[in-house]
């Protein structure tokens, strides 16, 4: 089992402007915000309509990571919603997160995965503030991220080639 239920005193989600939630199995780190997640959308999960005050069962196999995220109508980045987790298939277990607009969202049949911005600032430190601040890219760096090799150029030995 794998549910959410987001809870609302309206019958609309409100305050985001974009409510989504993606599968992701793996990372392009040449995007940031949702083009960096490899993956599929959850069609269900819109902010125009998304049901709330019901449980929203998905078919999602145990170990799929799933990403929710909301962009707020105010584009003040703190009232973003962002929530990884791992679908575990227990009914024992269970999320709670608050929202905006008192609204909270629970989910069931998975675990939290916690991250923060340490693995992209350590693997890409020569992105751009747009992607190190970017909390879908700190995700999947977390995730997914690999340090990149450098490699050493090769010395020239006298004028007719390489060593």
């Amino acid at each position: 089992m794998f549910a959410i239920m987001i809870r609302s005193k309206s019958s609309v989600l409100t305050g985001y402007r974009f409510f989504w939630a993606m599968t992701v199995v793996g990372f392009n780190d040449n995007e940031h915000c949702q083009k960096c997640f490899v993956g599929q959308r959850l069609s269900v999960i819109r902010a125009t309509t998304v049901p709330m005050n019901e449980t929203i069962e998905l078919m999602v196999q145990e170990g799929t990571v799933v990403y929710f995220c909301g962009v707020s109508e105010s584009h003040v980045w703190a009232k973003n919603f962002h929530l990884a987790v791992r679908v575990t298939g227990d009914k024992n277990d269970r999320i709670v997160s608050s929202m905006v607009n008192g609204q909270t969202i629970t989910i069931r049949g998975a675990g939290k995965i916690d991250f923060d911005e340490r693995a992209a600032q350590q693997l890409y430190p020569e992105k751009s503030r747009k992607f190190l601040t970017c909390r879908n890219f700190q995700f999947a760096a977390q995730m997914f991220g690999v340090k990149k090799q450098r490699h050493a150029q090769p010395k020239l030995q006298g004028f007719f080639g390489w060593v």
